[in-house]
């Protein structure tokens, strides 16, 4: 794997608006303006980075992996790769994935990895339901390479389940990046 700079936003109580974008009272599109505006326009200034989208990865967890999604639509000039963890795909009605059944609605990133684990949810229903959508979801963009799920057999929502996926999620969106550092 190329050499990284890891940018760790940690999540705030009110998380549910602060990741949401385009249902009410959202705060999210603030937050990838913040994002985008603030936080990565810093890095690139301060250290010696390959800025483009290519180079650029935006992961969460959860809602933070829904904000990811949403953040690779809305921002492709900027995020060429996302890492999608146990998406909360069911937020809104499952908004994400009827927008992005339409095509013309569909990014296209470099890399995007989804996963989800066998127990996360409720009820058996909800979470064989949650494995589904993110099947759906990888499904929408075919027998692209670009694109990878993964089932995690017996995991639950939680950070150790994500911790545990998160190197070879690393490994697959870094696949094939020509790592070309800038003078500064």
């Amino acid at each position: 794997m190329p050499p990284a700079i890891v940018v760790a936003i940690p999540n705030v109580p009110d998380r549910v608006r602060e990741y949401s974008i385009g249902v009410a009272d959202a705060r999210g599109e603030r937050f990838l303006a913040w994002l985008v505006d603030t936080v990565k326009r810093d890095i690139d200034r301060q250290f010696r980075t390959a800025p483009g989208p290519a180079h650029t990865t935006i992961a969460g967890s959860s809602l933070g992996g829904l904000f990811a999604l949403e953040a690779i639509e809305r921002r492709p000039d900027i995020f060429g790769n996302a890492i999608a963890m146990s998406p909360s795909l069911w937020r809104a009605e499952e908004a994400l994935l009827k927008r992005w059944a339409d095509p013309a609605k569909r990014p296209s990133p470099r890399r995007l990895w989804i996963d989800m684990g066998t127990k996360e949810g409720g009820d058996d229903a909800s979470r064989a339901r949650n494995v589904e959508r993110v099947r759906a979801l990888a499904a929408l963009f075919g027998t692209s390479s670009a694109v990878r799920v993964e089932v995690d057999d017996g995991a639950e929502h939680n950070e150790t389940a994500w911790q545990a996926r998160l190197p070879q999620a690393f490994r697959f969106v870094s696949a094939e990046a020509v790592v070309a550092p800038q003078a500064r």
